[in-house]
């Protein structure tokens, strides 16, 4: 009898301190606080923490952290063995590799001589205007034509900033070249594309010699919302975006630079992609889908508002780097954080996350009190080969 209730105690105990366990790592309430009155779901990609007491379980918690040991060891030795041939095959070059996904038109296949800040000014036409009556979208892309060696560039900027003193808008190209002999080799230009205003930076021939090239653009517009579109696909840049800012698309890519805009802007559909790129941002106001994948660079977004619409996706993707989401507490939103080497963890109001599954890899579930709700929230962090990027 005593051997039955000295059982019965353990049970107990035991049931107790996995209760408070689980509370601690999926419900731990979210401290730093930006509103009053509200707390801040804030899931952030990087490993599974579940309570694991069992014997067998810890078992085999171990086999898989030696097995990732392994595997990120492979993976090192591989990489190392495949620049060290890179490097032996070609001891000239400054080896600075990107590619970006398939429907970017950037794909920097080799980076040669960008030793010195470029210094002579490109001779052509470089500054634009236009009315924002006339045109409310705006596009500049860059394009590399040809094989054999391409211009290089060395890490520009693209600035966008409201200047009332103005009634146009304002697009300022400042293109600095190494060598004179490389103003054949560069062209910007200038069309009208359905209701957007297109430019084009071109380099439309391949060049039997070392070249660098640093571009640098300035976007000046009248009002915050000036603009209804931005889109912009640009290699070796970093965007930097004015607070304040209104667009209703915005769409920015780049091999090889940041994502800047902490001091707030206002948009309805944001996509931003990026390899060897990083995003710190908030946005004000949201009221349509975001989606962000980067490469070998961390996210920090911090969301203040979502107009409410039933399907709002929110998608962040990152190989090797973290993602850290900061949303609204009143977004009622399905979420879904995977990640096989990392942390994984949801904070916010205790009764308001709803995990529904966790294992290994993944931790999925819900928050707020609409269990059916059409919004999601889904973050993604992988660690990949340079192959794979």
């Amino acid at each position: 009898m005593q051997l039955g209730n000295l059982a019965k105690i353990l049970r107990n105990t035991s049931s107790k301190r996995y209760k408070k366990t689980n509370i601690f790592f999926l419900f731990q309430t979210q401290t730093k606080m930006n509103y009053q009155e509200k707390q801040s779901l804030l899931p952030t990609t990087m490993a599974d923490e579940q309570p694991c007491e069992r014997y067998d379980c810890q078992k085999k918690l171990k086999k898989a952290k030696r097995r990732s040991f392994k595997v990120a060891a492979y993976a090192f030795l591989v990489c190392l063995i495949f620049y060290m041939l890179r490097r032996d095959e070609h001891p000239h070059w400054n080896n600075h590799i990107a590619h970006t996904n398939k429907s970017n038109d950037m794909d920097v296949t080799s980076v040669y001589g960008c030793t010195k800040e470029p210094t002579i000014p490109y001779d052509g036409v470089s500054s634009f205007s236009f009315k924002p009556e006339d045109y409310r979208k705006l596009s500049i892309k860059h394009k590399q034509h040809g094989n054999g060696r391409q211009l290089s560039l060395m890490r520009g900027s693209t600035t966008v900033v409201v200047d009332k003193s103005l009634s146009d808008i304002t697009v300022n190209v400042d293109v600095k070249l190494s060598k004179d002999d490389l103003q054949d080799s560069f062209d910007i230009e200038q069309t009208i594309e359905d209701d957007v205003y297109a430019i084009y930076l071109n380099t439309e021939k391949s060049i039997s010699y070392e070249g660098c090239a640093k571009i640098e653009i300035t976007i000046k517009v009248p009002d915050a919302s000036a603009l209804e579109g931005l889109y912009m696909s640009l290699a070796d840049n970093s965007y930097n975006l004015g607070e304040g800012l209104v667009f209703k698309e915005l769409s920015l890519n780049t091999a090889n630079g940041r994502f800047e805009f902490k001091k707030g802007i206002t948009s309805g559909s944001i996509s931003l992609s990026g390899a060897n790129s990083s995003i710190k941002g908030t946005i004000v106001s949201l009221s349509d889908d975001v989606n962000i994948s980067t490469a070998n660079g961390s996210t920090e977004l911090v969301i203040k508002e979502i107009i409410q619409q039933e399907g709002t996706k929110i998608t962040v993707s990152s190989a090797n780097g973290h993602i850290n989401v900061q949303l609204p507490s009143d977004f009622d939103s399905q979420f879904k954080l995977s990640s096989i080497n990392g942390r994984k963890v949801v904070k916010g109001d205790r009764e308001a996350i709803h995990v529904t599954h966790r294992s290994f890899g993944l931790t999925s579930g819900y928050y707020g009190d609409h269990e059916q709700t059409k919004n999601s929230v889904s973050l993604s962090a992988e660690i990949r080969f340079l192959s794979d990027l």
